[in-house]
C-alpha cells in the first residue's frame, strides 16, 4: 500500500519502500530521489499545519500553543488518569476528580434526611485538618410545631455541651432579636417555625476556624423559614464559642431541632479553600 501520509510510515526502516508511491527502495532510480524527498516535506507540512492528525503525540518538554482543541466530548487527562477533564460539545467542562488549589470550595458532604431522625451529625470524616473553613447548605422540616433549629460543635469527638454557645439575632421586618452569652446550643432561628411540610427552615451558615487555636469557632448565616401561622420570616444571626474555647479544635456539627425530630431535609457541606 502506497504511503500517502506521515501515518503510513512504518517504524522498520526496511518497510518504508515508497513515499506515496515514489520508489525508494533499495537501488532505487536517482531520478525519483528528487521528488520523494519534495512529497516528505509535504507530509511533513500538513501535520505542521494540523491538516493530517498523528496517531499518538508524546512530548518530554513544554508544548506551547495559542489555541488547543479536543474532539467534543474528549478527555485531558495524565499517564495514570486519563479522563480527569472532559469537554462536551458546547464547552462544559467536567472534572472526574476534585480540584484543588487556591481558592473556591471542595464539596464534601451532600445527604438528603427521608425519615425521621432525632439530630444530623457531620463528623470528623467530614471536618478535617485540609479546610478551616466551611459553608453549609440545609433544608429541614420539623416533626413538631413551633420549635426552633438548633447546633452544637464536637471536640475530640464529643458533642460540646457546656454554657459556651454566644449568639445574636436580627429578625427582618420583626422587632427585637435574640442574644445569650452562655448557652448550651446555638440558636440558628429567632422563634419558632410551623411543621406543615416546607414551613422548615432554609439557609446558610459560614463556620470558621475550625482548628485556628488563636481564636475561637465563630458561625455566621441567614435563614428563610414560615412561622406556625405560615408567614414568613428571615433571620441574620451570628455566633462563636466563649472566647476560653479557643483552644479547641472543633471536629463535627449537630444539626437538631430544640423539640422533637427532623422530619425530612437535604443537606450540603463545602470546604472552603484558603
Amino acid at each position: 500500500m502506497a504511503k500517502a501520509n506521515i501515518t503510513q510510515y512504518s517504524a522498520t526502516p526496511s518497510s518504508n519502500a515508497d513515499i506515496n508511491d515514489i520508489n525508494i527502495s533499495e537501488n532505487c532510480p536517482a531520478s525519483g530521489l528528487n521528488n520523494a524527498i519534495r512529497e516528505l516535506m509535504a507530509h511533513l507540512k500538513n501535520v505542521d499545519t494540523g491538516s493530517q492528525a498523528l496517531t499518538a503525540l508524546s512530548v518530554t518538554g513544554a508544548v506551547t500553543s495559542g489555541t488547543i482543541k479536543i474532539s467534543d466530548g474528549g478527555t485531558i487527562g495524565s499517564a495514570s488518569d486519563t479522563d480527569a477533564m472532559a469537554i462536551s460539545s458546547n464547552g462544559v467542562v467536567t472534572f472526574s476528580q476534585t480540584t484543588v488549589g487556591a481558592g473556591g470550595m471542595d464539596l464534601l458532604l451532600s445527604s438528603t434526611i427521608s425519615s425521621a431522625v432525632a439530630q444530623f451529625d457531620i463528623s470528623s470524616t467530614h471536618f478535617t485538618s485540609t479546610h478551616d473553613d466551611y459553608y453549609l447548605h440545609y433544608t429541614l422540616d420539623p416533626v413538631t410545631d413551633n420549635v426552633s433549629l438548633t447546633a452544637r460543635v464536637f471536640v475530640s469527638g464529643s458533642a460540646v455541651t457546656g454554657s459556651v454557645y454566644q449568639y445574636e439575632h436580627i429578625l427582618h421586618g420583626g422587632s427585637g432579636g435574640k442574644t445569650s452569652n452562655g448557652d448550651t446550643v446555638f440558636h440558628l432561628t429567632h422563634d419558632g417555625m410551623g411543621n406543615v411540610a416546607g414551613e422548615g427552615a432554609s439557609g446558610q451558615i459560614i463556620i470558621k476556624n475550625v482548628n485556628n487555636t488563636a481564636f475561637p469557632l465563630t458561625i455566621s448565616g441567614t435563614i428563610n423559614k414560615s412561622n406556625t401561622s405560615g408567614n414568613h420570616n428571615a433571620t441574620t444571626f451570628g455566633g462563636s464559642l466563649d472566647v476560653s474555647e479557643k483552644g479547641s479544635v472543633v471536629n463535627g456539627f449537630r444539626l437538631f431541632m430544640s423539640s422533637g425530630n427532623l422530619a425530612t431535609g437535604n443537606i450540603k457541606l463545602y470546604g472552603l479553600r484558603s
